[in-house]
């Protein structure tokens, strides 16, 4: 017969499955809020959908991907994102900020958007304001001159 923590290990484990197969795969998915990301483009846009992300800009847009239905502002809700200066550029500060709503397949895109030569940290949130993601970049563009002075979205 086995120890008695063996056995109780056993008995939770055929517990937890089957109590998984009563309520089924779905409620074992990940939770609507936060599945979308987020990837930063170099200027207006790109010529076809790019999902790689590239950290270093000089004048950028975002590009939010794949966001569920409740995360995506589908229902009029909108999204916030906001970006904040990170040091060495400058203590955390916010610079810029905004909403988005994506569209039937969960994407939306900002418009171009500038800051200056410095590193930052973009942030966005969906519903689920527990899991805040962010995504740190810089900018920086040949010739040592700014991306720009930026500007609020949405």
């Amino acid at each position: 017969m086995p120890a008695p923590s063996a056995r109780r290990f056993r008995i939770a484990l055929v517990a937890a499955v089957m109590a998984a197969l009563v309520v089924g795969p779905s409620a074992l998915a990940a939770p609507p809020g936060n599945n979308g990301t987020v990837k930063i483009h170099e200027g207006a846009g790109e010529p076809s959908p790019e999902i790689r992300n590239e950290p270093h800009v000089c004048t950028f847009h975002l590009h939010f991907y794949f966001a569920d239905p409740f995360q995506a502002g589908l229902d009029g809700d909108a999204i916030d994102w906001w970006i904040d200066a990170q040091p060495p550029t400058a203590e955390s500060a916010s610079i810029l900020s905004g909403t988005y709503v994506a569209d039937a397949s969960g994407t939306d895109r900002t418009p171009e958007l500038g800051l200056p030569i410095g590193h930052y940290k973009l942030y966005w949130i969906g519903r689920n304001d527990q899991n805040i993601k962010h995504k740190t970049f810089w900018v920086t563009c040949a010739g040592g001159g700014g991306g720009g002075g930026g500007g609020a979205e949405g």
